[in-house]
């Protein structure tokens, strides 16, 4: 995360992929509580990536107080699934949507192997779906402070130039039996 410059332009989602397993709270309190320390805005992402597709009370921001006592909690917080869905371009565009409407354009993927196919399959295929969007003319409701109501925009009126890239980190997390 040190490439980010230090201002909350920038935001990182985080999820937990497939099944869960001992100890996945540790890296979701980690990554929350480094995020906010470097300035960045953490956006926990509820039922790994079928909860990029459906958004809504699946994508919050995080904070400080959201992950205090959870290392103790075994599985993760957040849920876990398996997406048939995100198999789909449909389904992935779905969750590009999702994410710049949050403004997040970095991605955590907490998992194993399937996990960490599908956030190297959304990061080669990025550009794809953000062109597709401002192409359809596709609108966004943005996501403001937990006070004000969201600003709808058309897509070419954000800061796509920004969003023409995400950065992906998966986090292999294996738990032998």
């Amino acid at each position: 995360m040190d490439h980010f410059k230090s201002d909350a332009s920038h935001s990182v989602g985080f999820l937990c992929s497939g099944g869960d397993s001992c100890g996945m709270n540790a890296p979701v309190r980690a990554i929350t509580r480094v995020a906010i320390a470097r300035g960045l805005k953490p956006y926990a992402v509820y039922e790994g990536f079928q909860g990029l597709i459906d958004a809504g009370d699946k994508m919050r921001s995080f904070s400080w107080d959201d992950v205090g006592r959870i290392i103790h909690v075994g599985g993760t917080i957040l849920g876990s699934s398996r997406s048939a869905a995100f198999r789909t371009i449909e389904g992935r565009r779905a969750a590009v949507r999702n994410m710049t409407r949050c403004g997040v354009d970095a991605l955590i993927a907490i998992g194993g192997d399937g996990s960490l196919m599908g956030a190297d399959t959304l990061r080669s295929e990025w550009r794809g779906p953000v062109s597709q969007l401002v192409d359809l003319g596709a609108s966004l409701a943005i996501i403001g402070p937990d006070s004000t109501p969201p600003i709808v925009k058309d897509i070419t009126d954000l800061h796509f130039e920004g969003m023409r890239y995400v950065t992906l980190c998966s986090l292999p997390w294996i738990f032998d039996r």
